[in-house]
């Protein structure tokens, strides 16, 4: 976050008081997020600034959140964010090769988990302890309103 914010709203607001802070200074470190084609930064950027604001405001530094009232979608529009293509069949031995000759740290051993269980990202995200009995892990099964059993 305070990369993100050191790049992209540092620039432009970084050395202002906060009280001198408006919506269209912030407009501004949005616009230029939509000028380099980081429009999904821009969803992480606002909630960003606005919770300086929501802390500055909570210290006494300042009296509005000049962030909270602006909707992304009204100022930019909505786009489909594409997915993540596949591995395509004839790439899973390069890719568990490459697994097996990297630093096994917990996003390593997560893919390799994914590749052996055929496990979801929430499934593995949302697990149990309790769920692990012994060397055996008892994964619920979802019901059609995505609520676990």
């Amino acid at each position: 976050a305070s990369n993100g914010l050191s790049n992209w709203a540092g620039p432009i607001i970084g050395r202002m008081d906060m009280r001198d802070i408006q919506r269209p200074d912030i407009i501004k470190v949005l616009d230029k997020l939509a000028a380099n084609n980081k429009l999904p930064y821009q969803k992480k950027i606002k909630p960003w600034i606005s919770g300086v604001f929501k802390w500055a405001i909570a210290l006494g530094f300042c009296e509005l959140n000049p962030a909270l009232d602006i909707s992304l979608a009204d100022a930019y529009g909505t786009t489909k964010e594409e997915g993540h293509p596949a591995v395509a069949l004839g790439e899973v031995r390069e890719l568990m090769e490459s697994l097996n000759s990297t630093e096994q740290t917990n996003t390593v051993l997560a893919c390799k988990l994914f590749a052996l269980t055929w496990l979801r990202s929430k499934e593995l995200r949302y697990d149990k302890w309790e769920e692990i009995v012994g060397d055996t892990w008892y994964i619920p099964g979802l019901l059609p309103n995505g609520q676990t059993e």
